[in-house]
């Protein structure tokens, strides 16, 4: 939230001649967090507001004063002796009768509201922006690890950017909080493209969350161009366990459980298909979001008429039930001990037939040495990576409408990273795969 105080002083007792150099005792704020306003009056017995204040971290100053009865100047003035007041050996960083925009260090300053003419009532807005409005000139949070809190500024239509690494592949969770107007979050890879984002109206809370591979990648910040003014806001990272080997795309995922050997699997991510990379870049760019009815078949009907893919086709005939769906071209059917994936990349589509409503369609032993199992009895979704170790085939997806069994709800929107270890399919299970064809 924007800081609002509101200056009270008693009157000063130093001279007119001297009110350049010397003040009262300053006011002391908070260290700058994004926006500070300030109400005040300065007049020929006060002829001066001082307000001390420190940066966190090297980063951008905006101090803006707008006066009404009257005329005042503004100054910034770094406190270099660190006494904690505004004397003749500190260094004036910038004068201005309404507005100064610096870039400074992490250091403690002073602003300072002098009398000019009249008895002038003001407004003094100090900005702290952390963020460098480029990926070039990111934020460095470093490695991810544990959570890191940031807090700062967006105006209508700025940019923040932060810019962090991991060292091995691991969940990641990005929250944007503490809003009061419409900002947007970003997650983007090393070369600045967008991998996932979070865009939510008005001034909810954005949140990406999903695992990543070991790399740099950048966060990105942004005030919305429609709003009047913009917001402070809080920005959580948060690097948690490490995650499978490979290379993930980031974005919002479910609680799936991890079957056991899955830190051993080799991922491939990378489709070959023209239709098959439009069909992951769909995905990618909706994870988080409610895709057409919600349902997980609209995950799959969202992304073929957003590519350009043929979407009607009949249903299977040659199985017990009327609403077996076909998405394409048949690639490969598996079943339990048929688990070769060879013929399958990222971006076909699957259709899943369980044993029954109640019967899991997987079951085994989990990662964290206990069991699990995973039912799955009428289910489409799209497969996100390609997967092998020594002793069975994987298959890591997108879904939507996953139920968290945490809440026990059903999470009508697009996830990633679900695993399916073939060589853990029950009896009767089935998954036809297939690829898209264009319209």
């Amino acid at each position: 939230m924007t800081t609002k105080l509101t200056a009270r002083f008693c009157p000063s007792l130093e001279t007119l001649e001297s009110r350049e150099v010397l003040s009262a005792a300053p006011i002391h704020l908070p260290t700058l967090a994004g926006q500070t306003v300030i109400h005040g009056s300065v007049n020929a017995g006060h002829a001066n507001d001082t307000y001390r204040f420190s940066l966190s971290a090297p980063g951008k100053l905006s101090a803006t004063l707008q006066e009404r009865h009257g005329d005042a100047n503004l100054r910034i003035v770094q406190d270099v002796n660190h006494n904690g007041r505004l004397d003749a050996s500190d260094k004036e960083i910038a004068k201005n009768s309404q507005q100064i925009q610096a870039t400074l260090a992490a250091d403690t300053y002073f602003a300072q509201v002098s009398r000019v003419q009249g008895h002038p009532k003001y407004t003094l807005t100090l900005n702290a922006d952390y963020a460098g409005d480029t990926t070039e000139a990111a934020r460095n949070v470093g490695q991810l690890s544990g959570q890191r809190s940031f807090r700062d500024f967006v105006g209508a239509g700025d940019q923040d950017y932060y810019r962090f690494t991991l060292g091995q592949s691991r969940n990641v969770a990005l929250s944007l909080v503490g809003l009061q107007a419409n900002a947007d979050l970003e997650l983007l890879n090393s070369q600045g493209k967008v991998i996932a984002s979070s865009h939510r109206a008005g001034a909810r809370s954005e949140h990406i969350s999903g695992p990543l591979a070991a790399g740099s990648y950048f966060v990105h910040v942004s005030g919305h161009s429609g709003v009047k003014q913009g917001s402070n806001y809080q920005l959580l990272l948060k690097g948690g366990g490490v995650v499978l080997s490979g290379t993930h795309t980031g974005g919002a995922t479910g609680q799936f459980v991890v079957p056991a050997g899955a830190k051993s699997v080799r991922w491939n991510f990378k489709a070959s298909a023209s239709l098959n990379k439009a069909i992951v870049a769909f995905c990618n760019s909706h994870l988080g979001k409610k895709v057409g009815s919600g349902e997980c078949a609209g995950l799959l009907e969202g992304a073929l008429a957003k590519v350009g893919g043929r979407v009607n086709w009949d249903n299977r005939t040659d199985t017990p039930h009327t609403d077996d769906y076909v998405w394409g071209k048949l690639v490969t059917i598996l079943k339990r001990g048929q688990i070769d994936v060879s013929k399958i990349q990222p971006g076909d589509l699957l259709q899943i037939r369980g044993p029954g409503e109640k019967s899991p369609a997987f079951g085994g032993t989990s990662q964290s040495g206990g069991t699990y199992t995973r039912t799955l009895f009428h289910h489409s979704d799209i497969v996100q990576a390609v997967g092998r170790d020594k002793n069975s085939g994987w298959l890591m997806t997108y879904d939507q409408n996953v139920k968290n069994p945490k809440t026990g709800k059903y999470e009508r929107f697009a996830h990633q990273g679900a695993l399916m270890k073939l060589k853990d399919m029950k009896p009767g299970t089935t998954i036809w795969v297939y690829r898209a064809v264009a319209r």
